[in-house]
Formats: structure tokens, sequence, C-alpha cells
């Protein structure tokens, strides 16, 4: 009977020993599994795109072309580009080319950041004449002559040759030729306009220009105002439209009492034309006049008469002027 229980224990001992060690086969085969695996997947030197090129052009005013290339993340790549006029150049992150006529040309650029990762792609570049307006931006006034001139860029790429041909457009309907030129905006508003300039050789360049015209006040006189030529009036003018406050400059400055006041008085013994311009806040001004009709003082004469006293005569009055 102990021998039994003695060869019991010592089974019961085996099946727990087998037991751990098929545990810890186990345990150490998934730690190997999972140390191992990742290595084993990996392939040495392989760049990863992360999608196709990004290429980047650039054009100066002197129609230099700059372009820079990379692939994803990948930007220090070796980059060569065919600029569409029999040149082809290349360098470590992109290129630079001046063209040296007129035309439209198509810019093929190649990528290769190393390791397999390589790319193409292609830009269109317009190459015209390098123009600048005196001014891109102008404000004025309705009815006001403004000029405009624009100024070819003799050190540019390609060299302009002259003679030059001038077309504009001024926005409103309107065209101009020459330069430089004056147009009149007669309506307020915004207007965008452009120059198109051709030299001797066909090759063109333009620019643009935006316009922002104002209003001007209106000042309200009356025609006529009549007076005695010993007797002082007062001009009362009135002001609509445009951005006040207004101020005022009142000519000729003659028999007036003040020249730069809203409503001055005139005493003028004589007929007279008054003007006055109004200007307001944006510096848009008017001007509008008022004629002044003087007629002389009359002149009363009366025959002597002698009264008594509580007396009652008439008086007889001659106009003698």
């Amino acid at each position: 009977m102990q021998g039994n229980t003695s060869l019991g224990k010592i089974f019961s001992s085996h099946i727990k020993w087998n037991w751990l060690l098929a545990f810890f086969i186990i345990i150490l085969h998934i730690y190997s599994q999972f140390i191992y695996a990742e290595p084993h997947e990996k392939k040495v030197n392989k760049i990863h795109c992360g999608g196709g090129p990004t290429i980047n052009v650039t054009i100066t005013d002197s129609n230099c072309a700059f372009v820079t290339a990379g692939i994803g993340n990948n930007t220090n790549c070796a980059v060569t580009v065919d600029w569409g006029d029999g040149n082809v150049s290349s360098g470590i992150t992109g290129a630079s080319h001046c063209y040296a006529t007129c035309d439209t040309f198509t810019i093929n650029v190649t990528v290769d950041c190393g390791g397999g990762c390589v790319g193409a792609g292609a830009a269109t570049v317009i190459v015209e004449l390098d123009i600048q307006l005196q001014t891109n931006t102008i404000t004025g006034c309705e009815g006001d002559s403004i000029e405009l001139e624009a100024i070819v860029q003799q050190t540019s790429y390609p060299t302009p040759v002259p003679p030059f041909t001038y077309n504009w457009k001024f926005g409103d309907g309107h065209t101009g030729t020459g330069n430089p030129v004056s147009h009149v905006y007669n309506n307020p508003g915004s207007y965008a306009g452009s120059v198109v300039v051709t030299d001797a050789s066909g090759c063109i360049g333009r620019d643009y220009f935006y316009v922002d015209i104002l209003p001007k006040p209106n000042p309200m006189l009356p025609d006529t105002l009549v007076k005695c030529s010993d007797d002082t009036i007062l001009i009362d003018i009135s002001v609509f439209g445009a951005t006040p406050p207004y101020t005022y400059q009142w000519q000729p400055p003659d028999y007036l009492s003040c020249t730069t006041c809203e409503d001055p008085l005139t005493s003028t013994p004589f007929d007279t034309t008054y003007y006055v311009t109004v200007t307001d806040a944006n510096g848009c001004s008017r001007t509008d006049s008022v004629f002044i009709n003087v007629f002389p003082q009359p002149v009363l004469t009366a025959e002597p008469d002698t009264i008594c006293p509580k007396d009652t005569t008439s008086i007889n009055l001659t106009l003698v002027s």
C-alpha cells in the first residue's frame, strides 16, 4: 500500500514537470516569433517615396525660371530640367535658367532621390517682356484726367527691341494707344485695366492696373442774385454728395466778408460773378458760380415847401436815378 502511494506521487510529479516544460516551450516560441519576425521583413536601403514628385516653378520679372523638386519628404534629390528651348540643366534640389526669347515653353522635370525613388513632371512657362507701370493702384475723382505710363525694363530677358507699341484697355469700355496716356473716368466706381506692349521683334509684355474713381461734391448756387449798390446780401450755398466735411474757396475776394467760409456776405457795388470751389474729405472738388446783378441805389428829390404847425401838405418826390 505504501509502495503504491510512493509510485503515485512520482507519477503525479512527473506530469506536473511535463506540463511546466510544455508551457515554457510555448512561451519561448511566441517570444522568438515576436523578436525575430520583424527584422526578417525589412528591406535594407529602401527609400519610402511618399507619393509623386512635388515640382515648384518660379518665374522672375526678368524671365529667369527657378525649379525646385522633391518626392514626399525627400528634398535632397537630383533634379534634371529640360527647359523646352533646347537647354537642359541639372542640380541637387533644383536648377535655374534664363530665357532668351518670348514664347510658351513646356518644362520637363525628372527627380531621382535614390533607392529607386524616382519621378517626373511638367510645367508650362510663358515668357514675355517685363513691363511695369508707374503705379498699379490709382485713386481719382470723377471727371478728372488720370495719366498712365508703362515702363519697359531694358535689363530683362529677352532683351526688348524698340520701338514699342502700347495698347491700353481702361476698364470702362474705352481703349487707347501711346505712352504715356491720359484718360477721364466720368462715373464713380472701380475699374480694372491693362496695357499690352509689343516690341519690334513681336515679343509682347503686359501689366494690369486698378482705378478707384470717387464722386465729387455737388455745390448748388442760384444762377443770379439781385441787390442794390449800397446793400449787403448773403450768398447761400448748399452742398450734396461726396464725403464731408467740405472746404470752400471763393473767387474773386473783392467785397466778400470771407473767402473760405460756407456762406459769405457781399457788398459789391458792381455786377460781379463769384466762383466757389468745394472740396470734400477725399480731395475731390467741383466749382459753381453765381452772378450778382447790381442796380444803382435810387436817388429821390423833393420840392421845397413851407407849412405851418399842425398843417397837412403833400410832398412830391422825384426819382433822379
